[in-house]
């Protein structure tokens, strides 16, 4: 009997094996018979199974506006990005933020406006997803509020603060393409301050990135 399985498995295991190879000869004859490489095959897969993907090949430059959640602060945002490859982008970004408080090294400030310029490299990991790393400069400018002068028991007029920093960004998020058009979304992301004085007041040099959405067109 054991005799008799031994044998049924071995000729079961050749039958699996010639079918696969009477499949392999079947769709090489058809690829050939249809002049068909094997490199358009796999484009044709990863359009099917990879659409973003498929359709970032042959782009050379994107054009994105976008408004969110960046550096701890309500931004909008207008970035251009260079692709390198269908998995590989480098880009600039502009944005102005607001916010209604701040503190720059002991110094509350009112009426923050910021503007910053973003240089990354954005990596694909298949279809949509990515990982985006930079370095960030910061320019903010503020009214200094409520500065009380013991000497006269007055407080004193507002005056404009300025202060500007460095700092490094890493973000993930997801960017899809049909065609020419694009939509990315970045979900979360840190910045770490490696230059200047913080503005916030735990004085830890981190700021957070949420929900920041893009619109545009590549070619």
């Amino acid at each position: 009997m054991k005799k008799i399985i031994a044998l049924l498995t071995l000729a079961l295991t050749f039958s699996a094996f010639a079918e696969e190879q009477t499949t392999k000869k079947n769709l090489t004859q058809v690829l050939k018979e249809n002049n068909i490489s094997k490199s358009d095959l796999k484009k044709e897969l990863i359009g099917i199974m990879n659409p973003s993907q498929a359709n970032r090949e042959g782009k050379t430059i994107s054009f994105l506006v976008g408004t969110g959640s960046r550096h701890d602060m309500r931004t909008r945002n207008f970035t251009l990005e260079y692709y390198q490859n269908a998995d590989t982008a480098f880009g600039l970004t502009y944005s102005r933020g607001r916010d209604t408080y701040a503190s720059f090294d002991n110094i509350d400030v009112k009426e923050l406006d910021a503007t910053i310029l973003e240089a990354h490299t954005k990596l694909f990991i298949g279809n949509s997803f990515y990982c985006k790393t930079g370095l960030a400069y910061r320019l903010m400018r503020g009214m200094d509020r409520d500065r009380y002068d013991y000497t006269t028991s007055t407080y004193l007029a507002d005056e404009r603060v300025y202060n500007d920093d460095l700092a490094l960004t890493v973000d993930i998020g997801n960017q899809w393409q049909w065609q020419n058009f694009t939509l990315a979304m970045t979900w979360i992301g840190i910045n770490y301050q490696i230059v200047g004085d913080t503005k916030f007041e735990n004085r830890d040099g981190i700021t957070a990135n949420l929900m920041n959405f893009n619109i545009g067109m590549s070619f």
